[in-house]
């Protein structure tokens, strides 16, 4: 009875207009109104109203445009689905170390790997590493995958007793956790990923954490990886001493990929 007084009210208050246009009241199903509207308000048109109570959508818009708008409803307004988000991280790095030595003697200077005036000698040394998460979430809904390490923090107090004075210890684990939230959202034969990247890293002093975060928006196919992030990094580093140089070439990279899969109803 409320509900249906509740209504009556915001029927009369509509605008004059609303005579001349088609209005309607959508009982949902399986979504509620603060999900459907930001769906719908695109197709209102500029007169058009839309209003949401409890599980009901009032909607006061053009004949034409009402029946598109019918359509919709139709598609999205079914119960959440299962979703399996996948992350993979792929980091792989490479060191290269080229050294010249050089003999110096009453003949002149020679380099080579056979020569006995001299010597190159290089090395190179690869390695990677693979990490997956995989988490279940529903429709709407955001889950965090989580990344990050614990770092020591030692923290001290005075003990005095008696004319004695010490000094007590203790270490705790600090978790630095980075990460990112994600909101999934089927559009059509797409899904919506709403994601939100928190990147936390020690601070100055050493009991803090300094946090930044950034938010993106990407349309993926289920089943589909994509990228998500990409850096890299590269650097040298030389030494020269008498009759020897050596320097040292480092790269590595760390991407991010996401995948997301609808589980059956």
């Amino acid at each position: 009875m409320a509900q249906s007084i509740c209504l009556i009210i915001i029927l009369m208050f509509l605008p004059l207009q609303a005579q001349a246009e088609s209005l309607e009241i959508f009982e949902l199903k399986g979504r509620t109104p603060q999900e459907m509207i930001p769906l719908l308000k695109p197709f209102m048109g500029p007169e058009g109203t839309i209003e949401g109570m409890h599980n009901k959508l009032i909607i006061r818009t053009s004949p034409e445009r009402l029946a598109e708008i019918k359509k919709i409803i139709n598609r999205f307004d079914h119960a959440p689905r299962r979703m399996l988000i996948h992350v993979r991280e792929h980091a792989p790095s490479q060191q290269q170390r080229q050294q010249v030595e050089l003999h110096t003697g009453n003949d002149s200077i020679r380099i080579g790997t056979q020569s006995e005036r001299g010597s190159i000698k290089r090395y190179t040394t690869q390695s990677h590493t693979d990490a997956s998460r995989t988490i279940q979430t529903l429709e709407g809904q955001s889950a965090f995958i989580k990344t990050g390490i614990s770092r020591p923090v030692e923290t001290g107090t005075g003990v005095i007793t008696g004319p004695v004075v010490g000094y007590q210890s203790t270490t705790e684990y600090q978790d630095i956790s980075s990460g990112f939230h994600v909101t999934p959202q089927i559009i059509g034969d797409h899904i919506r990923l709403k994601i939100t990247n928190r990147h936390a890293q020690p601070g100055r002093r050493q009991e803090t954490v300094e946090h930044t975060e950034s938010t993106t928006v990407v349309s993926v196919k289920p089943g589909e990886w994509i990228p998500l992030s990409s850096t890299g990094r590269a650097g040298s580093n030389r030494i020269s001493n008498t009759g020897m140089q050596a320097e040292t070439r480092a790269s590595n990279e760390h991407s991010t990929w996401i995948k997301v899969e609808l589980l059956h109803r």
